[in-house]
């Protein structure tokens, strides 16, 4: 949930910026999606990447070869997706909700594919990183997780 409030210029989501005249106190401006902000200062894949620990957590967890290839064939079709999709935007510089050409080789040059490793390397900065996460998002997934969890795991235990 973190990543769709969060401006990128792989996402389908606008970018918003505040608008103290505008009704609703915000304006779209798609010109965000091509720096990094919050999630893509960890990684340019904030929504998809998280599948490849979730997937191989599950394939792990199960024990049996069909949760090894449902939820392993997920990790490694996310990792695919991911890596196809930094090839389609180096070519095109279309994509998401950016409709205008936009030369991605600054934002692909301090952002990483794997989380953190711009971080380590220096090309940005963790506090900055954690000062822009979309901490509405954030606690929104993380409460509507649990809600989720909750009721899948009371009607498995009902009678």
């Amino acid at each position: 949930m973190a990543s769709l409030g969060n401006p990128s210029p792989l996402s389908l989501v606008p970018g918003f910026a505040r608008d103290p005249a505008s009704p609703i106190g915000i304006m779209r401006d798609d010109s965000l999606k091509l720096r990094p902000f919050g999630l893509t200062r960890l990684t340019r894949h904030p929504l998809i990447l998280p599948l490849v620990p979730w997937g191989m957590a599950n394939s792990l967890i199960g024990g049996e070869a069909r949760d090894f290839v449902l939820f392993g064939g997920l990790a490694i079709y996310a990792l695919c997706g991911c890596y196809a999709q930094d090839l389609r935007a180096r070519e095109a510089a279309a994509v998401g909700t950016v409709f205008a050409k936009g030369d991605l080789t600054e934002f692909y040059a301090c952002t990483s594919f794997l989380p953190f490793v711009a971080i380590a390397s220096g090309r940005q900065d963790f506090g900055t990183a954690l000062s822009e996460l979309p901490l509405a998002f954030l606690l929104g997934g993380m409460i509507a997780g649990m809600l989720i969890e909750g009721s899948i795991a009371s009607f498995l235990l009902s009678p």
